[in-house]
């Protein structure tokens, strides 16, 4: 479903099937062609300077969705890499961005309070943040090359990529990557460089590059296992999910992310996602998306799922929501149909509105409407009482 532009500062409507549980980590390795100040330039919008002079490929036309960035190091960092990557060398590239951009009357300068040069709109704060990730990328790429002894094939990082809710703040939204990569990585001695996008499409997401390497006392040092270990995986998922649900509790939201798989949740229904930018490359090439195809298919079987057994929304929704009312009920059944709430066999929407699963509140909405909640987390809230 396309999601209609939203103009700056507006925050989006709550998908139907609530916050998405996306999280991949994916390693960036020379042995499998990858180039961490590449990336890195993808990641902040930018063109970067790669080794001998060259440039990465131009990524700037991705400006417009680049909302924040920043670049996080651990409590206690030595002071070459505060000086290098930290808050000193972000104050100075910040008044180098402000003043050519002030220059090519990009933009107004102006001094705030504790007397930095800022510009607006946050232009130039993303393009100090930039020059920070490359120098720390290509500090990178350099020492894998001098202190690898496989340097060809080093891996350089491990990259998160993870979809944020849409229905909170930006602010809100950098609550949640800065808490997690607190907890999971800076608190453990681990740098993290992270960008937020949102294209206005439905789908904000954050990028977050971590070493591979420690800092040391005055250069980058050993390497860690942090992403590589076995076991690591979904303990930094159950991570990523309670930080999620903090800052959505916290700013009063119903809707709620759960990472376990489906079946740990009991929804019957199969996992419809797949790589948008990787089945765009498949059209491009003239041959079939298969991952799509893939996709397309389970949704068919889920669609045959729900028109047989409607009520199995019910569980899908609560995984999603602490509460919900029957109209948003109605609404995700419709939206997996393919149809509106208007449209839905009255027959089907009976079957979900009058389940003996549905347990009210005593909740209200704003609008008015009676909140639920399923049976099973009721006598399950009702044993702790």
């Amino acid at each position: 479903m396309t999601q209609p532009k939203l103009e700056p500062g507006e925050r989006a409507t709550p998908s139907p099937r609530g916050p998405s549980s996306h999280f991949r980590v994916t390693p960036i390795s020379r042995g499998a062609g990858a180039n961490a100040v590449e990336r890195a330039a993808r990641h902040h919008a930018a063109l970067m300077t790669l080794r001998a002079g060259e440039s990465t490929r131009d990524h700037r036309d991705r400006s417009a969705g680049l909302k924040r960035s920043g670049i996080m190091l651990p409590a206690g960092a030595p002071s070459w890499a505060t000086l290098t990557y930290g808050q000193p060398a972000f104050r100075a590239e910040l008044f180098q961005a402000a003043l050519t951009l002030f220059q090519e009357r990009a933009v107004t300068l102006f001094v705030d309070r504790a007397g930095l040069a800022r510009c607006r709109p946050r232009v130039g704060e993303r393009t100090a943040w930039a020059c920070l990730s490359e120098r720390l990328w290509t500090d990178i790429e350099q020492a894998e090359t001098i202190m690898n002894r496989q340097p060809h094939r080093a891996q350089l990082a491990h990259e998160i990529d993870a979809a944020l809710p849409r229905a909170v703040s930006l602010a809100a939204q950098a609550d949640i990557v800065s808490g997690f990569a607190r907890e999971a990585f800076t608190g453990r001695g681990i740098v993290v460089d992270w960008t937020i996008h949102d294209r206005g499409d439905g789908n904000p997401h954050v990028f977050m590059m971590m070493p591979t390497r420690f800092l040391g006392e005055d250069t980058w040092g050993e390497k860690h296992r942090r992403l590589s270990a076995p076991g690591e995986f979904r303990p930094l998922r159950a991570t990523w999910e309670r930080h999620f649900n903090l800052v959505l509790e916290r700013e009063g939201r119903r809707e709620r992310v759960d990472m376990r798989s489906l079946e740990d949740q009991g929804i019957l229904i199969e996992p419809e996602s797949h790589d948008r930018r990787i089945a765009a490359h498949a059209d491009r090439a003239g041959v079939p998306a298969r991952a799509r195809l893939r996709c397309d298919e389970a949704g068919q079987r889920n669609q045959a799922l729900l028109r047989e057994t409607p009520e199995h929304v019910i569980t899908i929704v609560q995984a999603r929501r602490t509460s919900f009312a029957k109209s948003e009920l109605l609404a995700a059944l419709a939206d997996r149909l393919g149809l509106t709430p208007e449209t839905l066999p009255p027959e089907m929407a009976a079957k979900v509105t009058g389940s003996h699963d549905l347990v009210p509140t005593g909740e209200r909405t704003a609008d008015g409407e009676a909140l639920f909640v399923r049976r099973a987390r009721a006598e399950r809230e009702g044993s702790r009482a």
